[in-house]
């Protein structure tokens, strides 16, 4: 096997990163990739959203970028670290960190469609609310265990978080 490249999103214009994303494959045989896409600057507390390319050609080309999940659905500048998986019911699931900007902390999110993708029916957090925190959840890292339970293994850091409002 050779080596190649197939696709390159790097940064260019007011993109400044593209990182943290995954892989599914949807019901009609497509390959879904979702990413984060960073504008202005590339550190982590800059503005990001979700976007999505599609392959119909088992990876060999991809469409362009366009915007998936946008951080203006939270009221804030950032989501990222994507991880996708198909739900039991058949639904698509998207995971992703929520970056609170007004203390430092995040939160991480589950988003389901039951169109794979055109729409989101579902945002509920799956992190503890009552724990604000700054929390880690690599890109492409929740799983599923054979009792079926969904484990999302999350970095919990209490260090620099606002404590006091």
């Amino acid at each position: 096997m050779q080596d190649h490249v197939i696709a390159s999103f790097g940064p260019g214009g007011e993109v400044a990163r593209c990182s943290e994303g995954a892989f599914i494959r949807l019901r009609d045989g497509r390959i879904l990739f979702v990413y984060s896409q960073f504008r202005h600057s590339f550190h982590d507390n800059a503005a990001s959203d979700l976007v999505a390319c599609y392959s119909s050609d088992e990876g060999e080309t991809f469409s362009e970028p366009e915007l998936f999940l946008p951080a203006s659905l939270y009221g804030v500048r950032n989501v990222m670290s994507v991880s996708l998986m198909r739900m039991e019911n058949g639904d698509l699931g998207l995971f992703y960190l929520v970056k609170h900007p007004e203390d430092g902390t995040n939160s991480y999110h589950l988003s389901r469609s039951r169109d794979e993708g055109k729409t989101f029916y579902k945002h509920v957090p799956v992190s503890l609310p009552d724990r604000r925190a700054f929390l880690v959840v690599n890109n492409d890292r929740v799983v599923r265990l054979s009792t079926g339970r969904i484990l999302v293994p999350i970095a919990f850091h209490r260090s620099g978080v606002n404590t006091e409002g």
